[in-house]
């Protein structure tokens, strides 16, 4: 096997060991079938880290169910960004990617925000009703009951949105997954990286 593909090999640990073991096989044997040089290589596929960014972007844009997507999803993000980074054809698209991504980031990380200022909100108001209560538990029973439901209301409204919140927050980066996804399976065609890789 050439030096070259065995630094793209070193750059590629997030991939599957069997699925790495193919890929480098099947470069290594096709351009060694070609009779090309590593000088070559350098000169049509870049620098090894950097083809390694696009194959595995390559890889997680068609393999919605790799591990790391559950495991480490703010890593996969990385890495499709990288890949469609790394790929000099696609340059003014990542370009606009970037753009629309951190638009998108800045939306999502401003409604998680205001979702959690809100849920924060309701919470203190309950807190805030049940002191309340005690204060004017010497004058009136029904508005000491009235003050204590409506601040047992308020933390059970608050308690009961915070799963909600978590699961909008995983939906919010799967999303952003999804979305990148798209673009390197629509923008990335692996054709103008080097070689189309076949299972």
């Amino acid at each position: 096997m050439n030096d070259y593909f065995i630094e793209v090999a070193k750059h590629l640990s997030m991939l599957p060991i069997e699925e790495r073991d193919i890929l480098i096989q099947f470069y290594s044997e096709y351009y060694e079938e070609e009779g090309k040089t590593e000088q070559q290589l350098y000169d049509e596929l870049g620098m090894p880290k950097k083809f390694a960014k696009v194959l595995v972007s390559n890889y997680l844009a068609e393999n919605e169910d790799a591990v790391i997507f559950k495991e480490k999803p703010f890593k996969s993000i990385r890495w499709l960004l990288l890949g469609i980074l790394a790929s000099p054809i696609l340059l003014p698209a990542a370009i606009a990617l970037v753009a629309v991504l951190f638009a998108l980031i800045i939306v999502i990380i401003s409604l998680v925000f205001a979702l959690i200022v809100t849920i924060g909100s309701i919470f203190i108001a309950g807190i805030a009703l049940i002191a309340s209560a005690f204060f004017v538990i010497n004058s009136s029973i029904f508005t000491y009951l009235f003050f204590t439901g409506s601040g047992l209301i308020c933390l059970g409204i608050s308690l009961l949105f915070v799963p909600l919140l978590v699961k909008f927050s995983k939906w919010c980066v799967s999303l952003v997954q999804r979305f990148l996804q798209f673009v390197v399976r629509k923008i990335g065609d692996r054709k103008k990286v080097g070689v189309r890789y076949e299972n």
